[in-house]
């Protein structure tokens, strides 16, 4: 969509998710560095979804509700008679709707596979991969439950589930395509903050990057539950969103 708008000669794209960017101009240099910010509305702080931003990016961005709470945001939409204050609050993917395993049945040819535990048991059958996600607790349709998705084998197409939810606890992490917003790497080890999913309360963790390869480790001082691949690990310093990666 920025790309499209600058097309058309626009000067900047204003998006509604809940974040703020702020400007260090370095005089001298006559260099302007854009930093990503959370959200004053903690709650309803978006910047998770936009670590795959660059500064290029970020010059042509404006965050005019970044600056609100949503009871603010509501507020101003209730004084200027805006008909947005009549639109569901969407629960799911604000872009479909439908449920998620709607959406993917239409997109997607289901693919039935083996339900199996740690030891390789076969306990059931599951109707495709990709209606499951790690650490799901509900659907996974096993009787002598419960049972959590602890894991998913492409290959063979097998659900991995286990009764033990400790088992989706772990300590590290490896992340792949990793951008970081200030378009320079930091000084590495470096010790931060990381979500590992969108609503996942920040947690403490050292990144350090593997030699000679464009992967990165992270160590997290307390274990997270269901460290899911394919999801976005969004990395921060106090408010400052620092970068991202894909989890491996």
């Amino acid at each position: 969509m920025l790309e499209k708008a600058l097309t058309l000669s626009a000067d900047f794209v204003a998006t509604g998710h809940y974040a703020r960017k702020s400007e260090l101009i370095t005089y001298n240099l006559q260099l302007t560095t854009y930093k990503l910010l959370r959200a004053k509305d903690k709650d309803k702080d978006q910047s998770y979804f936009l670590w795959m931003l660059n500064q290029k990016q970020l010059r042509k961005i404006l965050f005019p509700i970044g600056d609100y709470t949503r009871k603010e945001v509501e507020n101003l939409a209730r004084k200027f008679k805006l008909p947005v204050l009549k639109a569901k609050k969407s629960v799911e993917i604000c872009f479909i709707k439908t449920t998620i395993n709607d959406f993917l049945s239409n997109y997607l040819k289901s693919k039935p596979g083996q339900i199996v535990d740690v030891r390789s048991k076969v306990l059931g059958e599951h109707g495709g991969l990709h209606f499951y996600t790690i650490g799901q607790r509900k659907g996974i349709g096993l009787p002598g439950g419960p049972y959590y998705v602890l894991n998913k084998d492409l290959k063979k197409n097998l659900l991995i589930v286990t009764k033990n939810e400790r088992n989706l606890y772990k300590k590290e992490l490896t992340a792949k395509n990793v951008n970081w917003i200030s378009g320079k790497k930091p000084e590495l080890p470096m010790r931060m903050k990381v979500k590992i999913r969108y609503r996942h309360q920040l947690a403490s963790a050292v990144i350090t990057k593997i030699l000679n390869s464009k992967f990165y480790i992270l160590k997290f001082v307390q274990s997270q539950r269901a460290i899911t691949p394919g999801q976005s690990v969004v990395f921060y310093q106090n408010q400052k969103l620092l970068g991202g990666g894909i989890i491996c």
